[in-house]
């Protein structure tokens, strides 16, 4: 009983908001590497889907085994049943031309799921994957990338955003329900 009402608490609106300025305020200031690592662990703690893999290795020259081109060897931040999950813990533009870091990451992503990748995990199960997820934690991300996020959504119905408003409630954005 009485984990059962300590369970309610922490999916309490307050403690969901607590802990969201919590993280917000820890990420303040760091470099963008150590934001990234801190936001994954953040979210993998709280968001974690059972039987989830992080951190999955995805080989170009596997890929293209598969007829599937990728410009370089990818990590994907998540993979769970035919998902793949990417977190940008970001406060600015994410993607500021088509032959940036994260535009190409972006892509490569898109190009993975629309061919139906078949991944293999670092435990040997195969995923094919194909949802893409991009989370953004970070209300002012958010806000800096919805045009983009909006662009991206065009007739990409396997695509969704997971965004977190200033009270650390995560959204769904979809094609079925952008505005």
């Amino acid at each position: 009983m009485l984990l059962q009402l300590a369970n309610q608490e922490l999916k309490s609106p307050a403690c969901i908001e607590a802990r969201h300025r919590y993280f917000l305020k820890t990420i303040k200031g760091l470099n963008s590497g150590d934001i990234g690592s801190i936001g994954e662990g953040w979210f993998q703690r709280l968001y974690r889907v059972d039987g989830n893999q992080t951190q999955v290795f995805v080989s170009q020259s596997e890929m293209a085994k598969q007829g599937i081109t990728l410009t370089q060897d990818r990590k994907v931040d998540e993979i769970y049943g035919d998902t793949i999950r990417e977190q940008k813990t970001v406060s600015g533009v994410l993607v500021d031309s088509q032959n940036s870091d994260a535009a190409r990451q972006f892509n490569d992503n898109v190009t993975l799921v629309e061919q139906g990748a078949r991944i293999t995990a670092k435990n040997g199960q195969v995923y094919q994957v194909r949802n893409l997820v991009y989370v953004f934690p970070v209300p002012e991300g958010v806000r800096a990338n919805a045009n983009w996020m909006r662009v991206q959504l065009r007739d990409r119905p396997y695509l969704s955003f997971e965004i977190f408003n200033t009270r650390g409630e995560c959204k769904i954005v979809s094609l079925n329900n952008i505005q």
